[in-house]
């Protein structure tokens, strides 16, 4: 099920985010989202300044499997650049993160316990636009990583803890204990699923960030071509 869809276009003299999938989880920007305002891969795209922009969204789920999507034009790959995580309590962490490599790394953990990742073995540059999605399995744990749309993944770093509940969501950066930490990118269409999509759904939001996007890609178009818009390279 899709739990929450950003598609990034919201620009605006306002601080309000729009969730897009229906559910109400919607949230609000760091300051005016016509400030944060960009083009982007689909439409427009939200530009984060690596120091003081996010998008926080106050929610509660309890599922066991989460997946995390979006589209990413890294403004450096010399430092950790954080996309989108939840936070929760006992210092639970749980997204995705470029690490200073250059490699897509979602991970989980605990602040000070610990955390499981799995790093991309592509390494990302700072000239286009790339798809990521993880698929983390908390109580396992285990992390499956895709890159455009295909499994692309190293080896599973597994130090962290079992599931623990979140309480919130942020895009554009991540709480360690009581520090935040942020990521300089432009992040569009960010998709969360509370449970494992399949990798030809991922392959088909892929694909459908190519020239159009849709709540679900994988499912006929109807009505010609009455979703598609722009492409953007």
């Amino acid at each position: 099920m899709l739990l929450a869809w950003y598609r990034c276009n919201d620009n605006a003299a306002s601080t309000a985010v729009e969730d897009a999938s229906g559910n109400g989880n919607h949230g609000t920007a760091a300051r005016n989202t016509s400030l944060t305002s960009v083009l982007g891969k689909l439409d427009n795209a939200y530009s984060t300044n690596g120091s003081s922009d996010f998008f926080t969204i106050p929610w509660t789920t309890t599922n066991a499997v989460w997946t995390f999507a979006c589209w990413v034009k890294p403004a450096s790959i010399a430092a950790y650049q954080r996309l989108l995580f939840m936070n929760g309590t006992n210092h639970f962490y749980c997204g995705l993160q470029l690490n200073n490599a250059g490699k897509f790394s979602p991970n989980i953990g605990l602040y000070g316990a610990g955390s499981t990742y799995r790093n991309s073995n592509t390494t990302l540059s700072t000239t286009q636009w790339w798809h990521v999605a993880g698929v983390i399995y908390p109580a396992t744990p285990d992390i499956l990583v895709y890159v455009n749309g295909e499994l692309d993944q190293g080896s599973l770093e597994n130090n962290g803890p079992t599931n623990t509940s979140p309480v919130g969501l942020d895009i554009g950066r991540i709480k360690y204990s009581t520090a935040y930490y942020y990521g300089q990118q432009l992040i569009d269409d960010v998709r969360i699923y509370n449970g494992a999509i399949a990798a030809w759904q991922i392959k088909a939001i892929y694909n459908a960030g190519i020239g159009s996007y849709r709540y679900d890609p994988w499912r006929k178009e109807f009505g010609g071509n009455a979703n598609r818009i722009r492409r953007v390279e």
